[in-house]
């Protein structure tokens, strides 16, 4: 500071440094304003810091929270809470709305502990405008120049969310960024009526992602966008969406298959055309499903009760009339466990006490009949009704050799009709044909 009086000469002062005290109340920096109710303030509020001298405390993180001086039957929220933590010592909040069935006039109170509390400007909540919705979306798939199977919808709500009855504006719809199409309706432009614009035949001439835009005749009304809709072009190829997974020969799939029907360019069709799988090379396998062909359902062909009846590696072709096939990933088919006994080769008919011409062999195989090259399994005969017979072979118990048992110099002692009974442990037994033994 400097002194000064006339004629004498001025003295300075030492240096005087002056600091911004502590924290002492709240200013309110931006009241809210005016707005409609349950919808954001258009003006959002921000609380300042202030020490006694009304300085702005930069170094504040006190926490401060909003409430309605007089709330009544109404609550304030805000984005993400109605408390914030000031930055530098002022909180700037968000997103904040008076929800209340009816309009009125608020004010809002900031509180912080150990600061005076600071009021707001007051404010109007009226009104809002009615708005639209689409309350029926239009179908999110659709062909080219068809009309959507879902036609689209727009309600008008008043202030508390019910349908506005009274209103009657003239509803346009478009398409945002067409690109070139075009939206075709019964008539773009719909007369509400009792609140609802119900549109029909609507469709979009061109392939394409697109969005439909509703606009109103009443200004206040905001445009509203429509969920997405693809527009496809006309079915032209298959694709594999689910492919089947490796299994047990016999054994239906654990992931069944399922082919969708695409456009050229490789979007999903609303396409109901029927869809065959085969064997791309079956080498004797056999595919079986519980239906095959199958009718696609909104594009997709879902089959179930798929397999493959013999081991080896597959690929499935999927076709339908005038469409690009599909061919499946590689699937693995391996045999089942060992289940049952079969004759492969049964004994000639002979005389008692001669080898058979034709020595019996029996196969171990699983459920599906394929036999299992990996067994070494003992198999043994026995006649099936001996009455008095005896059937002798070299061994009349035979271990399989990559999966058969090949027995020899088999023969019954005495002339009968007989056949043979083949047993391995816990395996389906086998019975062979008829032998005749004459004297």
């Amino acid at each position: 500071m400097t002194a000064t009086s006339a004629g004498l000469a001025f003295a300075f002062s030492t240096v005087v440094t002056n600091t911004v005290g502590p924290g002492a109340k709240l200013v309110f920096t931006t009241s809210p304003g005016n707005g409609a109710r349950n919808a954001a303030f258009p003006v959002q509020p921000v609380v300042t810091v202030l020490d006694a001298g009304g300085n702005t405390v930069t170094t504040s993180a006190a926490t401060i929270t909003l409430t309605l001086t007089t709330p009544g039957n109404a609550t304030l929220a805000c984005s993400p809470t109605t408390s914030k933590a000031a930055a530098s010592g002022v909180a700037s909040f968000a997103g904040c709305q008076v929800n209340v069935n009816k309009t009125g006039t608020y004010s809002l109170t900031a509180t912080s502990a150990g600061l005076t509390k600071a009021l707001s400007s007051t404010f109007v909540m009226s009104n809002p405008p009615p708005r639209m919705i689409f309350s029926t979306q239009p179908s999110a798939s659709v062909s080219a120049d068809t009309a959507f199977p879902i036609q689209p919808v727009i309600t008008i709500l008043n202030a508390n969310g019910a349908t506005a009855t009274g209103q009657r504006p003239t509803i346009t719809l478009g398409l945002n960024d067409p690109n070139g199409a075009t939206l075709t309706c019964t008539s773009n432009s719909h007369n509400a009526t009792g609140g609802i614009a119900a549109f029909s035949d609507c469709s979009i001439d061109k392939p394409g992602t697109y969005t439909l835009t509703a606009k109103s005749s009443n200004a206040k009304m905001v445009p509203i966008n429509s969920a997405t809709i693809t527009v496809t072009g006309p079915a032209a190829k298959l694709a594999f969406s689910t492919m089947p997974t490796s299994g047990t020969a016999g054994t239906v799939f654990t992931t069944q298959p399922s082919v969708s029907i695409h456009d050229a360019a490789g979007n999903a069709t609303p396409s109901t055309a029927p869809v065959s799988l085969t064997l791309t090379t079956p080498a004797g396998a056999t595919l079986s499903c519980t239906a095959n062909p199958k009718a696609a359902l909104a594009g997709t062909a879902s089959f179930s009760g798929c397999s493959i009846n013999t081991p080896g590696t597959y690929t499935i072709t999927a076709t339908s009339p005038a469409l690009e096939n599909a061919v499946s990933a590689n699937l693995t088919i391996t045999a089942g466990p060992a289940a049952k006994l079969v004759f492969t080769s049964v004994p000639t008919d002979g005389k008692g006490g001669a080898a058979f011409a034709t020595q019996p062999a029996v196969a171990i195989q699983d459920a599906a009949g394929n036999t299992i090259t990996t067994s070494t399994a003992s198999v043994s005969l026995t006649l099936t009704t001996p009455a008095g017979a005896v059937l002798l072979c070299d061994k009349i118990t035979q271990p399989a050799v990559a999966g058969i048992s090949r027995f020899t110099g088999c023969r019954i002692d005495i002339p009968g009709t007989f056949t043979l009974t083949a047993t391995s442990g816990s395996f389906a037994s086998a019975v062979s044909g008829i032998i005749k033994i004459t004297p």
